[in-house]
C-alpha cells in the first residue's frame, strides 16, 4: 500500500511541477506559427534588452543569439515530450483500475526529460558565462535578483 500511494504522490507532484499553457494561452495561438512569431519576438526583445542593460558588443550580441537559437529546438522538444507525458499521466490516473506500473513508468520518463531540461539549461547559463565580462556577470544577476524578487511579490 506504502509503494502505491508513493507511485501516486510521484506522478501527482510531476504533473503538479509540469508546466502547460492555459486554456486562454492555447486560444490565443490556435492559428499555426503564431505562437512561434511570438516567440521570436520575445526573444529578440530580451536580447535587445539585454543589449542595452549589459552594454553588449555586437560580436556578444551575435554570441548569445547563437546559442539561443542553439538551445532553443532542444529546450523545446523536450518540453513538448514533457507535455504529452503530463497528458498520459493524466489519463493513468483517471483510469480504472489504476495502473501504478504504467503511471510509474511515465512519472520516471517525466523526470528523465526534466533531469535533461535542467542539464540544457545548465549548459546553455555556461555558455553564456564564456561571452559575458566579470561585469556584465554580475549585473545579469542582479537583474535576475530583481525578478525574482518581483515574482515572489506575487506569490
Amino acid at each position: 500500500m506504502n509503494n502505491v500511494m508513493l507511485s501516486l504522490t510521484t506522478a501527482i507532484l510531476i504533473m503538479a511541477i509540469t508546466p502547460l499553457p492555459s486554456s486562454a494561452r492555447e486560444a490565443r495561438f490556435a492559428s499555426p506559427g503564431i505562437e512561434q512569431q511570438e516567440t521570436g519576438f520575445r526573444q529578440e526583445k530580451r536580447l535587445n534588452r539585454l543589449v542595452s542593460l549589459l552594454e553588449l558588443t555586437d560580436e556578444q550580441a551575435a554570441s548569445i543569439e547563437t546559442v539561443n537559437e542553439t538551445f532553443s529546438e532542444q529546450i523545446n522538444t523536450l518540453r513538448e515530450s514533457m507535455k504529452e507525458n503530463h497528458e498520459i499521466l493524466k489519463t493513468l490516473a483517471k483510469a480504472v483500475p489504476v495502473d501504478i506500473n504504467a503511471i510509474q513508468q511515465v512519472a520516471d520518463a517525466q523526470g528523465d526529460l526534466y533531469s535533461d531540461l535542467v542539464i540544457l539549461k545548465t549548459e546553455k547559463n555556461i555558455a553564456f558565462a564564456t561571452i559575458l565580462s566579470q561585469y556584465q556577470m554580475e549585473k545579469l544577476e542582479e537583474l535576475h535578483a530583481t525578478v525574482e524578487e518581483h515574482r515572489n511579490v506575487w506569490q
